[in-house]
């Protein structure tokens, strides 16, 4: 009798785990939710925290934020440049993980602000920049005219990054100048935005 219960209870479990892994493979985990914990020292590191059985949530949290990548946290930038996983979860449940990322905060170097467009350059050329919601939406809707489709590439690969909230290079700044400047005559709403790079890059 106990050895039935015992299977029984095995099976259970077994069950249990092959679903909610079934349930992980599914899940989109767009939005891995990557925090900061710092402690009485100042030491820093940053963590998401996955289950055992959620091996899809630890792929997809990983490829987020790979080797050398950057963090936009708390208002700061970080570069990441190590990681290690399966930590355990300070009081939490035996089977919650974390996976940890260590990083340096980059050194704001140089800043344009005016009402359209605000550009924040950092250390390791690495810029961050902020639009008005207007602006970014004439934008948007320039890349529905009749424009050439590799500047059309250029400023939907844009918006989508101003969105996120990601990180640009001088390269990719440059092209989206070069993009407006292409087509001025339906991106009159831009010459603010056109000046403010070109003065903050001298072109």
């Amino acid at each position: 009798m106990v050895f039935i219960i015992v299977l029984c209870l095995i099976a259970t479990y077994i069950s249990v785990l092959t679903l909610l892994a079934y349930i992980d493979s599914k899940t989109d985990y767009s939005d891995p939710q990557i925090r900061k914990f710092t402690d009485l020292k100042g030491n820093f590191y940053f963590f998401a925290r996955y289950y055992l059985w959620q091996p899809n949530k630890l792929k997809k949290i990983k490829s987020s934020v790979p080797q050398n990548s950057f963090l936009y946290v708390e208002n700061y930038i970080y570069q990441v440049h190590d990681y290690g996983e399966n930590y355990q979860v300070p009081d939490g449940l035996f089977f919650e993980r974390e996976i940890r990322f260590f990083g340096k905060p980059l050194i704001l170097e140089k800043s344009n602000n005016n009402p359209e467009i605000t550009i924040n350059q950092y250390g390791d050329g690495v810029l961050q920049l902020n639009l008005v919601s207007n602006v970014l939406n004439q934008i948007e809707e320039l890349t529905q005219n009749n424009i050439d489709i590799s500047d059309k590439k250029i400023l939907e690969d844009f918006i989508i990054k101003i969105k996120d909230g990601n990180i640009f290079n001088e390269k990719e700044v440059k092209s989206v100048y070069e993009a407006l400047l292409r087509n001025i005559p339906f991106a009159d709403f831009a010459l603010n935005l056109i000046t403010a790079i070109k003065t903050f890059f001298g072109y």
